[in-house]
């Protein structure tokens, strides 16, 4: 398996991203290439720029110049080979959280541009339970994501976004 090309958090673990002057994940990635494996066990590629493990959480608040997750890439090919979240993929009850961060010269409180899975969730991968919240950013925009399920955003069972926000969602493609 590979996870989180910029920043892994670990099962049960938070993390905190706040009172900074601008959050950019440009050109992470991960991939995997299950071809090239013989462990019946590395065949998941998820969260090109952040990995959340499972009951792990994330905040990012109050980030002047906002928070952007641009270009990012989870790719994974070969037989059962599995690749999540080009951006973010949250495991299993994993929490993640924006909150009051200011618009950015993108013209918005968070970003999810270009980001690419070929398979699911082009931005985020939600798991089992896991939550997604959104508030008071300004606007989050969701521009341009591509997956082969969920363009944008790929949720599993019982997974939850909360939005008290504006959230645009344009040009992502499935």
């Amino acid at each position: 398996y590979v996870y989180g090309g910029a920043i892994y958090v670990d099962s049960g673990s938070s993390l905190t991203i706040s009172n900074n002057h601008g959050v950019d994940f440009s050109s992470n990635f991960v991939w995997l290439n299950y071809a090239e494996t013989n462990d019946d066990t590395d065949r998941i590629a998820a969260g090109g720029a952040l990995y959340l493990g499972k009951s792990a959480s994330a905040l990012f608040s109050e980030n002047s110049e906002g928070v952007k997750f641009v270009g990012n890439d989870a790719s994974a090919i070969g037989m059962d080979a599995y690749a999540m979240g080009g951006a973010i993929a949250m495991h299993d009850g994993s929490s993640l959280k924006f909150h009051d961060n200011e618009k950015g010269s993108f013209n918005a409180g968070v970003l999810f541009e270009a980001n690419v899975s070929n398979q699911k969730g082009g931005a985020i991968y939600l798991g089992n339970d896991a939550t997604l919240e959104l508030k008071n950013n300004q606007l989050v925009h969701f521009l341009a994501n591509q997956a082969t399920e969920g363009g944008a955003l790929y949720a599993c069972t019982g997974s939850v976004m909360t939005v008290n926000d504006r959230v645009l969602f344009s040009e992502n493609k499935a």
